[in-house]
């Protein structure tokens, strides 16, 4: 099966941290004490749709200013595109992805195509795509 490797980051304006720490919070995701990976309730790698999942994010404490994520090698199950949905729409994130296309993902209309298409590049380059759901996420990798 194949695997892939996504970012989420601010491009336009600043994430939305009550907002992210309020979707990890419903996940029962935390920071580690060590490390910037997330952990579950029982200290290990969350597992999300049966799936170990690495999830490595910036600290979002109090005095956080900006947010970077990464989400290290996973099937995209449809577990795991609901909590990067949840992530990059309700916290205002670009997701980014791994092998593309696409390459950019924007998720429940939080950018505007103007702002996230560069034109300077060729389209082979840098594939767009607006979604509107996590299921739609989840088709985007496991198209037949």
């Amino acid at each position: 099966m194949q695997r892939f490797f996504f970012t989420l980051v601010e491009i336009e304006h600043p994430a939305d941290l009550p907002a992210l720490r309020s979707v990890l919070a419903r996940h029962h995701l935390q920071p580690g004490r060590q490390d910037p990976l997330l952990y579950g309730p029982s200290g290990q790698l969350p597992i999300i749709g049966g799936e170990p999942t690495a999830i490595e994010i910036s600290w979002l404490g109090e005095g956080a200013v900006a947010c970077y994520g990464q989400v290290h090698s996973i099937t995209a199950n449809p577990e795991q595109c609901q909590l990067l949905f949840e992530l990059a729409s309700q916290g205002c994130l670009v997701l980014g992805s791994e092998p593309g296309p696409p390459h950019v993902i924007i998720c429940g209309g939080t950018h505007l195509p103007d702002v996230v298409i560069d034109d300077t590049l060729p389209p082979e380059w840098e594939t767009v795509c607006f979604i509107d759901s996590p299921g739609q996420l989840h088709q985007l990798f496991h198209q037949s």
